[in-house]
């Protein structure tokens, strides 16, 4: 009998150390990962979790340096320098036909111009007929640029002023250019005249 009863006991002794290895293995939490043997901690390996959430955007990091100079640009366009002839006042005989004109310095071409009586009341008397801008016009003097233009005084007994203006820059078109147009041969008839 004393055979079973150390049997027994060391059955209950069994038993309570498995059940007290159970109850503390259900109780043991690792909390750090040096409470693992490590060459078990190299054995471990899970499957990659879902991906987490976007985390909130950080500041603005702080603004870069100055990038270096550019290189130089081409060369604007050359600039031109206009310039505006005056051709003077011209009296306007009453009832006749006056060619108004105002001549480019010697070198510069015409651009456009214009002309207008000295009392602009009397527009309603003034008629303009040819009217334009002439380069390169031969003369006697040699070759002239500017603007002219015809005008007849209908009244029949007041006479009056007028006075024209060219727009000059630099530059020649060349004679052949003179006798492009039947307008252009009539201006350079009326500014050659004028002169």
């Amino acid at each position: 009998m004393r055979k079973s009863a150390m049997t027994v006991g060391a059955a209950v002794v069994a038993v309570l150390v498995v059940a007290g290895g159970a109850t503390a293995a259900s109780k043991f939490i690792i909390t750090n990962v040096n409470q693992i043997k490590p060459s078990v901690r190299h054995q471990l390996k899970g499957n990659t979790g879902p991906q987490g959430p976007q985390g909130s955007q950080g500041p603005q990091g702080p603004q870069g340096g100055a990038g270096a100079t550019g290189a130089r640009g081409p060369a604007g366009p050359q600039s031109l320098t206009l310039t505006e002839a005056d051709g003077g006042v011209t009296p306007l005989p009453a009832s006749t036909l006056t060619t108004v004109a105002a001549v480019c310095p010697s070198g510069d071409i015409a651009t456009g111009g214009g002309w207008q009586p000295t009392d602009v009341t009397s527009t309603s008397d003034l008629v303009q007929s040819d009217a334009g801008v002439a380069n390169d016009v031969s003369t006697a003097s040699g070759l002239i640029s500017g603007f002219a233009a015809d005008v007849l005084n209908n009244n029949t007994t007041t006479a009056h002023d007028g006075f024209a203006w060219a727009y000059c820059m630099p530059g020649s078109v060349g004679a052949s250019a003179a006798s492009a147009t039947a307008q252009h041969a009539a201006i350079a008839r009326l500014l050659s005249a004028a002169r």
